[in-house]
């Protein structure tokens, strides 16, 4: 672990992947009416209840993305009924930007104060805020409602064994598509293979498009689906964290994304692309077939006149693609553990589902009203498709750094070093730096 005091002091990038909605839900609260008890036990197990009730009292703080704050507010109005059915409870809400949030909780919690309830990325931010000792353990908690929500957020909400997370909302990696481009180039649907994929990028490239615009600034996003579709973990975390890169599902993966890389399907502005607004661009002005992202850039498109469609990612062995969203967790220097718990079983329960659909988001139970959300916000359809399929990166303490391994070993290859040494080279700096954290 000799790393990990370097890990608290360290910052990483945040990236904002939620896409904010303007519809909202009525809030009600729980109902209250009780039957008459009928004999002694159940009056004393009825007291006891109430007595129980009665502690769950105190003020709690809740510190969560600022896109929530909007005029119409699904969040505040289900505080409000929470607050409403536990009336020794206050709750206060603080809204912060994607791009503080992290560290803003992270210095509070090292300071021993912060908000008991935060959001956190499920890029990562929870593994690294539990090993740094910030997060309190829930276990117990999450034991009696794991099954109700997908397995790729549940997985990034763990370390050591243990949970500190509890889904919350989740989307995942798309690809969006010029109709008019694949039109003249005789391509009549959207690649659904890697040989599609493949295929297509040739024929777009030789018409004198670009192929696939992807954020060259982090483009371990984009490449990681291609190992999960050859059936490639990247980290194996079934016991102690190792490298999978250089397994043969791992080389396959490589080999694929070094051949998208040798037929020129990414354009000479990919170099370009230092933000989420510069990586659009090129799309946004038809000259590029694909763009690889998440639901977000509907926003950033919805105006625009490329006439477009999404698709789920093109499959390989199988069907696979990179999931984003966010969490919920207990600060560890939490006075009030079990009022801060009820918030968050509340919030993640099914009957509070309309508080995401009011932002557009997709919630991370398996139970949602994913009908809903399409008939709201139509373009989730095709993410929607892939929830079954979405993965979570690998849970590992400092993941910000092995994305970044990762992103720099692809930019080489992108300018033109060879894949095979490169992905050598990578894989020993991957090993050193897991046996920093692990060994």
């Amino acid at each position: 672990m000799k790393k990990l005091l370097a890990v608290l002091l360290t910052g990483c990038m945040a990236l904002s992947m939620a896409a904010c909605g303007s519809s909202a839900a009525d809030s009600k609260a729980p109902d209250s009416s009780e039957a008459p008890a009928s004999s002694e036990a159940e009056v004393s197990a009825e007291s006891e209840a109430e007595a129980e009730d009665e502690t769950l009292s105190g003020d709690i703080s809740f510190m969560v993305l600022d896109s929530f704050n909007k005029d119409t507010n699904p969040l505040q109005d289900a505080t409000d009924a929470f607050m409403e059915a536990n009336p020794g409870v206050n709750v206060t809400i603080e809204y912060v930007s994607a791009n503080d949030i992290r560290e803003k909780f992270s210095t509070a919690a090292r300071g021993g104060a912060g908000p008991d309830v935060v959001a956190l990325d499920s890029a990562g931010w929870a593994v690294d805020s539990a090993a740094s000792g910030l997060l309190a353990p829930l276990d117990e908690q999450v034991a009696g409602i794991a099954d109700q929500f997908y397995s790729a957020p549940l997985a990034s909400g763990m370390f050591n064994g243990s949970y500190y997370a509890v889904p919350w909302y989740m989307n995942n990696e798309g690809m969006y598509y010029n109709k008019t481009i694949l039109d003249e180039c005789g391509i009549e649907a959207p690649p659904a293979t890697w040989d599609e994929l493949l295929d297509a990028c040739e024929k777009v490239v030789a018409k004198g498009y670009g192929g696939i615009m992807m954020p060259y600034y982090f483009p371990s996003y984009y490449i990681y689906p291609f190992f999960y579709q050859a059936d490639c973990p990247i980290i194996d975390t079934t016991s102690t964290p190792t490298s999978a890169l250089t397994t043969d599902e791992g080389k396959e993966a490589w080999a694929y994304l070094a051949k998208l890389a040798e037929i020129g399907a990414y354009p000479e502005a990919i170099k370009d692309a230092s933000s989420w607004d510069s990586t659009y661009a090129p799309f946004l002005q038809g000259q590029c077939a694909f763009l690889f992202c998440g639901d977000w850039a509907y926003w950033s498109l919805m105006d625009s006149d490329v006439d477009y469609g999404i698709a789920p990612m093109p499959a390989g062995k199988k069907a696979a693609t990179l999931m984003g969203g966010y969490t919920l967790s207990i600060n560890a220097n939490t006075k009030n553990y079990d009022a801060a718990w009820a918030y968050i079983e509340y919030l993640t329960a099914a009957e509070q589902n309309y508080v995401l659909q009011g932002y557009g988001r997709i919630s991370a139970r398996k139970d949602s009203d994913t009908a809903a959300i399409i008939e709201a916000t139509p373009h989730e359809e095709q993410f929607i498709a892939q929830l079954d399929s979405s993965c979570a990166r690998p849970a590992i303490i400092n993941q910000a750094e092995f994305d970044e391994m990762v992103s720099e070993a692809y930019r080489q290859v992108i300018l033109g070093a060879d894949p095979d040494q490169t992905l050598e080279d990578l894989n020993t700096k991957v090993e050193t730096f897991l046996a920093e954290f692990y060994g």
